[in-house]
């Protein structure tokens, strides 16, 4: 608060001597009010600039806000403003428009004189445009304002849309007295839609909001000529033309038109607007006619109706007992026709069927013996069609026959095994062409699944079975008789949910799961045992789901327990380990009652294995390790040592497989063990 009134401070200090004096003794400012004086004036209207208004609300803001109100004349007084400064006036009376201006006060009372407010003006309504029938002129009809004392109507004539763009607009006429005009300059108008918009003049020249007219169009209707003729010759009489517009007209509307052909093949559409249409001609055994054209201009269409030729259908081939390919189809009876032409080609190739082979022209009959079927030596499906002939060789669209195949299905078969040596009988065998219409499904039997007839191409082949990978093999090309051989890889996964309990010793684990479900729930097994470890090395094999741990641990160790599966394919999980804590009981702590080698394990070993030992009393220890022929090969230990239970672990990376001795010596105990290291 403090430092914004030191800011308002400065900024007075800026305005001059007319705020602050200056304290000639005392050498600093201070504050002085600028002289307050009297602000008088009128205010007028616009309908009657002679009289005044009042009760009018003369607002001045600026260095303060002060109001006045007018009296009976007009006239407003507002005394204690203060001078020499600009503000901003607003006066506002009922029945005229809210007035905004500036006021200059001068150093002296201040007289603003007659000040004039537009009264409120309201716009004409109902403004109706129309044009005669020549186009040559336009009459404008509205109403006057409901309120108001009107003068005179300004007209002004505009393009549609341009309704915001005043600016655009042209004058047609202004002092229009009446509520009705006619634009006689309209006739000169160029091509377009347009609208007039009305203002009304009040006095003093203040104008209304414009007040728009419906839309007229100027040169925007045509004239359409149709002639038709056919391809045979005929007139075509009677024939239906349709003209859908693409784009809407200034309504939204999509004008539609409709004429019938007279017994020249003519017709003509009158009044239409202009813009571009989708046409249409439609006539009976004729092929109907389709067109899009711009009407921008009075136009004459010719175009030609073609003879509709119908085709034949429902042709059906199959293969005889003489080998040959037999068809039948029905004919198109509504018009004569001069045969049946009969073509042969590949199914997948309908598209160009222009190119395929002609087998035989001009069948009388709507049956065929095709005996060159035999003579095809490229499998593959196949499909005929048969074109009527008409007058002139003029050929009908084809009618396909249904697929016909040569030589495309060959036998296979796929010899299922697994890497585990285990039957694989009951896998599941899809065989999937990537044409996605010919898919083969089996179960494996005997080590097998046989198809006698399998479709020539490029297949997917997938294998499954419960315990074993997915088999997949994408692209296989199956062009002639095929025998596969696939193996089967056994899922190799690891026991699950291992446990230790430290009150029995007893360390426990379930079985794999495959696919969410336990291992032992497949339908054959294919695990052999587990196998146990111990700080990483293996110490045991079992076919249980858990083991006794208690001759492979000692107190007052910690130690890290693994179990991994090992299957019949030979091969071994992964390895899940727990921590196999130091339990430090009581028992533990009781001091040896003699000292003693107590051995290795585990043993045999590779490299590493644990030495426990006990002192009954303290003193020097020496742990030596001996080969077969006697030689010291490595001195583990030679220290003092504490009376307690000991363990060394030994790792024998640098040493030889082979059968070594472990010598303790304390005092004079001394105590030699045989160990196996095997690589």
């Amino acid at each position: 608060m403090k430092r914004n009134s030191i800011c308002l401070l400065f900024i007075i200090l800026l305005l001059g001597s007319q705020v602050f004096g200056t304290n000639q003794t005392g050498g600093g400012y201070y504050l002085q009010p600028s002289p307050e004086v009297e602000v008088t004036g009128r205010v007028v209207g616009s309908d009657f600039p002679d009289i005044g208004i009042a009760n009018a609300e003369v607002t001045l803001t600026g260095m303060g806000t002060h109001t006045g109100i007018t009296d009976e004349d007009g006239y407003f007084m507002i005394d204690t403003v203060n001078s020499d400064n600009t503000y901003e006036i607003v006066i506002e009376a009922e029945g005229y428009q809210v007035y905004t201006g500036e006021a200059v006060i001068g150093a002296d009372d201040t007289d603003l004189g007659d000040i004039i407010i537009n009264e409120i003006v309201f716009p004409a309504y109902d403004v109706i445009a129309a044009q005669n029938e020549y186009e040559t002129l336009a009459e404008i009809i509205w109403h006057s304002p409901e309120q108001g004392l009107v003068e005179d109507y300004r007209l002004y004539r505009l393009l549609l849309g341009d309704e915001e763009n005043e600016e655009n607009w042209i004058m047609v006429a202004e002092g229009i007295s009446d509520t009705v005009y006619n634009d006689l300059s309209w006739e000169i108008v160029e091509m377009g839609v347009y609208r007039y918009a009305v203002k009304a003049e009040y006095l003093n020249n203040v104008l209304s909001e414009a007040a728009f007219s419906n839309w007229l169009g100027k040169d925007m209707l045509a004239t359409l000529e149709v002639t038709l003729t056919t391809n045979i010759g005929d007139i075509p009489e009677g024939a239906i033309i349709t003209l859908e517009a693409t784009e809407p007209d200034p309504d939204g509307n999509y004008p539609e038109y409709e004429a019938v052909t007279d017994e020249s093949g003519h017709c003509t559409i009158t009044d239409i607007w202009k813009g571009n249409y989708d046409l249409t001609a439609e006539l009976a055994g004729f092929v109907v006619l389709e067109d899009n054209i711009d009407i921008l201009e009075n136009i004459d269409y010719s175009a030609m109706l073609v003879e509709l030729l119908y085709p034949a259908y429902d042709v059906v081939v199959n293969e005889n007992h003489d080998g040959n390919a037999w068809l039948i189809w029905h004919s198109a009876v509504i018009q004569p026709l001069f045969g049946y032409n009969i073509y042969r080609g590949f199914a997948d190739d309908q598209a160009y069927y222009e190119d395929w082979d002609l087998i035989v022209e001009t069948v009388l009959d709507t049956t065929y013996e095709d005996i060159t079927w035999q003579e095809v030596t490229v499998p593959g499906e196949y499909m005929y069609c048969v074109r009527v002939t008409y007058e002139g060789g003029v050929l009908s669209d084809p009618a396909f026959s249904n697929i016909i195949s040569f030589d495309i299905s060959v036998p296979v078969t796929i010899i299922i095994s697994s890497d585990s040596g285990n039957s694989v009988d009951g896998a599941e065998v899809n065989l999937c062409n990537l044409d996605g219409n010919h898919n083969y499904e089996g179960i494996v039997q005997d080590g097998m699944v046989y198809w006698e007839e399998v479709w020539m191409g490029i297949y997917e082949l997938d294998v499954s079975f419960p315990g074993y990978e997915l088999y997949q093999e994408t692209d296989l090309i199956i062009m002639e008789c095929l025998v596969l051989d696939v193996e089967l890889e056994e899922i190799i996964n690891p026991p699950v949910n291992l446990e230790y309990d430290a009150a029995t010793g007893l360390l426990s684990w379930e079985p794999p799961l495959i696919d969410g479900e336990p291992y032992s729930s497949m339908p054959v097994r294919h695990l052999e045992y587990y196998y146990i470890y111990l700080d990483n090395e293996l110490i045991a094999q079992t076919t249980d789901i858990e083991i006794n741990m208690c001759s492979y641990i000692y107190p007052g160790f910690e130690y890290i327990a693994g179990v991994s599966a090992y299957y019949s394919s030979d091969n071994e999980s992964e390895i899940i380990e727990i921590l196999i804590p130091n339990l430090d009981s009581d028992e533990n702590n009781i001091s040896p009652l003699e000292t003693c080698l107590n051995g290795n394990y585990p043993n045999p070993f590779n490299p590493v294995t644990t030495i426990e030992y006990q002192l009954v009393e303290a003193g020097n220890v020496k742990l030596e390790v001996f080969n077969v022929k006697g030689q010291k090969v490595s001195m583990l230990i030679n220290e003092q040592q504490d009376a307690e239970n000991h363990s060394f672990r030994w790792n024998a990376y640098d040493m030889n497989s082979g059968i070594y001795f472990i010598r303790l010596t304390s005092g004079e105990y001394q105590k030699t063990s045989k160990v196996v290291l095997l690589k």
